[in-house]
């Protein structure tokens, strides 16, 4: 008989070697859905506590370690907890730092049930030497970048939603950005301040956004759910009357997922479409507000931000399968599945491409991973995404794509 703890040990090695193998993609600065999945996570319904089964401690702390070809090794901490301090405080911290300069840390503390309020805090930072810049538009010029630059964003802001029915609420957010876009360090491309001069946005840009956004999931569970529907209509606003000087336009999202189980709750089909709508004159949207495809939470055969319009439409679709749980040390309930994904989407550079070329050169991508849940509400996202551009991708991340 197999000892499901040795097993579930011997698949996290047999992962951290293809990490080291293969290397890790680049993650993204953060994604605009951000405030609003923090609610929304706060909305399912949660496993039911029994001290048997190992759900009394409401925290977890995973390492993160890895290599890539841009960062050199890497390593971090993620640490996610809920209904600490026997209350409903939620932190969320995410600490990763690599060899070559690139640095993510994002803090997110608040709290789940203040009388139908939810609210939570956010300051994160993010820097990144060597980002790939391809070009404006639904392009063919990958793999190869055409510049490259360096990133760095600073970013502080509060989330507060309030429950209209238990599983729909109404979220406002106010943040503060202040992204600057700097020489990047890879020679092997021109920077993209020289190559691209004129593009809205190349030396950075401070930006205020208030938004609001209506939020429905009715999912049976956090870390694995296994039917329900999550909806997410959000309209941002980052214009001259928020004290912008260098930003002048509005986002309009939507965002739709729905997980089904297949005869039995092992199996489960989740699929996910999202289409966004930036608003604004060319020169009043800096190139890195614009939307985007590529990267972990979007087309995962692609590197981030590999495509960016004024315009979006994305579907993404998923297979999970239950392949084993235990419980640790009876503190926490874990959950491993087995993953295969397919991603369809594309950008608009305007309004133009939009109507005259909907259908157009779709691009692609697919692959495989796995999750890792705990019952405290971290999951542990391993993707391997391939494209007609590149074979391979991996990215090592926390919390399901959709």
């Amino acid at each position: 008989m197999i000892d499901p703890r040795r097993g579930a040990t011997t698949a996290i090695v047999v992962v951290v070697l293809v990490l080291g193998l293969t290397g890790l993609a680049a993650a993204t600065p953060e994604n605009d859905l951000d405030p609003e999945n923090l609610v929304s996570d706060s909305l399912p319904a949660r496993a039911a506590t029994d001290e048997k089964e190992g759900r009394s401690l409401p925290f977890a702390i995973l390492p993160q370690v890895g290599y890539g070809p841009a960062t050199g090794p890497k390593a971090g901490v993620k640490f996610e907890g809920r209904d600490l301090f026997g209350g409903s405080t939620v932190g969320d911290v995410n600490l990763l730092v690599a060899l070559k300069r690139q640095q993510k840390a994002t803090i997110n503390i608040g709290n789940s049930d203040l009388n139908g309020f939810v609210l939570f805090g956010t300051l994160a930072w993010y820097t990144d030497p060597a980002v790939e810049f391809f070009g404006l538009g639904n392009n063919e010029i990958g793999p190869d970048e055409l510049s490259n630059h360096g990133m760095r964003r600073a970013r502080v802001g509060l989330t507060v939603g309030y429950r209209i029915l238990q599983k729909f609420a109404v979220v406002l957010a106010g943040f503060y950005r202040d992204t600057n876009i700097y020489n990047g360090n890879d020679d092997d491309t021109p920077s993209t301040q020289r190559f691209a001069p004129g593009l809205p946005g190349v030396h950075g840009a401070p930006s205020n956004y208030l938004s609001a956004a209506l939020v429905y999931n009715s999912r049976d569970d956090l870390v694995r759910p296994t039917e329900g529907w999550e909806v997410i209509l959000k309209y941002l606003n980052a214009d001259h009357a928020l004290f912008n000087r260098d930003t002048d336009y509005q986002k309009l999202i939507f965002d739709v997922s729905y997980i089904q189980p297949l005869i039995w709750r092992r199996q489960v089909i989740a699929i996910h479409a999202n289409t966004e709508i930036v608003f604004g004159g060319d020169d009043d949207i800096p190139f890195f507000e614009l939307s985007s495809l590529g990267g972990d939470d979007t087309m995962r055969g692609y590197f981030p931000q590999r495509f960016l319009g004024k315009g979006s439409a994305l579907i993404n679709a998923e297979y999970r399968l239950k392949l084993i749980d235990f419980n640790f040390r009876k503190l926490w309930d874990v959950s491993i599945d087995g993953v295969g994904f397919g991603d369809v989407g594309r950008v608009y550079e305007d309004s133009g491409d939009f109507l005259h070329h909907p259908l157009d050169h779709i691009r692609y991508s697919y692959g495989g991973g796995l999750r890792i849940g705990l019952s405290s509400g971290l999951v542990a996202r391993i993707d391997a995404g391939f494209s007609p551009e590149e074979h391979g991708l991996i990215y090592l991340t926390f919390g399901h794509p959709f």
